[in-house]
């Protein structure tokens, strides 16, 4: 018997710390008001939540206009999922403050390493690209 509870306990903390993980991956107000028209309660809980701190007023500004314009084109998306018009939901997350100038600049790749890499190491990076295809 002692022993079931042991496990029972591990499986209750492994759901826990799931659950505690899982929720630092979207927003909460997405979930719980889907409805909901985006206001400034959203805002502050978003700032909270995902700590956020700007330098000066009008920064602030500006990344919550630009929150208030992804969470309005959030709902709507949604909106259309749940009606099957969309094959899949979206949601807020840690990035929804930034403009797509900022977001496209985290996806451009690293540059390529190759231009200052002598011949030697550059064959040897080569045969080690094949390798891994193989």
């Amino acid at each position: 018997m002692q022993r079931y509870r042991k496990s029972r306990k591990s499986i209750f903390q492994k759901v826990h710390f799931y659950l505690k993980f899982e929720n630092k991956q979207s927003f909460p107000t997405m979930a719980e008001k889907p409805d909901k028209l985006p206001d400034d309660t959203d805002w502050q809980t978003y700032k909270q939540f995902y700590e956020k701190v700007y330098e000066d007023p009008e920064e602030e500004k500006m990344r919550q206009e630009i929150f208030l314009v992804k969470q309005k084109n959030i709902l709507e998306h949604n909106e259309r999922y749940r009606q099957h018009k969309e094959s899949y939901a979206i949601g807020l997350n840690y990035m929804s403050d930034q403009t797509r100038e900022e977001w496209a600049k985290l996806r451009r790749p690293l540059p390529d390493c190759r231009d200052s890499m002598t011949p030697e190491e550059l064959l040897k990076f080569t045969k080690v690209l094949k390798e891994d295809n193989q």
